[in-house]
């Protein structure tokens, strides 16, 4: 063993006296109880010093959680964004066609209404035919003697963007 002289522990006896204290403590600690709750001591000192280590780590691991999930909502945002604006086009092409059916709708509602309002019969027909010679303008109907026309019946034409024509009679053949 090694020999100390007495200069030597007399320098130590103040550490040794604080170390023996300290191991004091922790075993008066370990056994020591709280009044209140009945927990030991030292329990209760561990999560203290737990707690203080933990609860920094615990906000930093929650936020970079956070951030990495928000990018990915942010990704299935877009996703959903290019779903929502295609879907949109869609709907405006269904809005456009829509509208053009009620245009034309609204079209042939007034020219049924001009024909409630008129005491004339109006027989709607379509020309499937003309009379090729310079001298005779009639046309051939759609429509017959089944439908109500009658040889040399009056007729009325309809043109768009030009200024409407004379009656002219019908020729049937």
């Amino acid at each position: 063993m090694v020999e100390r002289s007495q200069k030597e522990v007399w320098r130590m006896t103040p550490w040794l006296a604080v170390v023996l204290c300290l191991v004091n403590f922790v075993l008066m600690a370990f056994d020591a109880r709280e009044i209140n709750s009945g927990q030991r001591v030292i329990r209760i000192w561990t999560q203290t010093v737990a707690d203080f280590v933990q609860s920094p780590v615990a906000t930093l691991t929650a936020s970079v959680s956070d951030y990495f999930s928000s990018i990915a909502e942010l990704r299935s945002a877009q996703d959903e964004n290019q779903a929502l604006i295609q879907r949109v086009q869609e709907l405006e092409v269904e809005l456009k066609g829509k509208q053009q059916l009620a245009s034309e709708n609204e079209r042939l509602r007034t020219l049924l209404g001009f024909k409630e309002s008129s005491t004339i019969k109006v027989l709607p027909a379509r020309i499937i035919g003309r009379d090729p010679s310079v001298w005779f303008q009639s046309s051939i109907l759609n429509r017959g003697s089944m439908d109500g026309v009658k040889l040399n019946m009056p007729v009325g034409r309809r043109r768009h963007r030009r200024p409407p024509r004379n009656d002219r009679t019908l020729r049937k053949a």
